[in-house]
């Protein structure tokens, strides 16, 4: 697979934040629905990915946390498979692989019926996640 230039990667445009590492070829792989099998600590997966179990080419999904990046990282890889696209989710935990199926999901809202052929990889820069939020100057 080709490395994505950073300019590249404006071709996601739902991806927010951007992955630290995102490479993918260019492929849209067509899709008729989604199948997805996912281990127990995982069920957050079900809440996240619309399935459906319709058509002869579905994407199938795999989530587990047993992946091998920092805490709340996770890797997402798309790749072709002899009957669907499959899209494999691995978190470092619960909580990486909650964010790797809201990548996926977001990679899926690109373009309707089509998956990219990616490799992500991606973990948070900061131990605590949130958000500031400032007011600067009279009310």
């Amino acid at each position: 697979m080709e490395r994505t230039a950073p300019a590249g990667r404006q071709a996601f445009s739902l991806l927010t934040p951007v992955p630290r590492e995102l490479a993918g070829t260019g492929e849209w792989l067509p899709i008729t629905g989604l199948r997805l099998g996912c281990a127990r600590d995982c069920a957050d997966a079900r809440r996240v990915l619309p399935t459906s179990d319709t058509g002869d080419r579905p994407l199938h999904v795999t989530v587990t946390a047993d992946g091998d990046v920092p805490a709340e990282g996770y890797t997402l890889a798309v790749e072709p498979g002899p009957d669907g696209p499959r899209a494999t989710v691995r978190g470092a935990d619960p909580a990486g692989a909650f964010y790797g199926v809201h990548t996926l999901r977001a990679l899926l809202e690109e373009r309707a019926g089509h998956v990219p052929r990616v490799r992500v990889r991606d973990w948070p820069a900061l131990t605590w996640r949130g958000t500031v939020e400032g007011f600067y100057g009279p009310p």
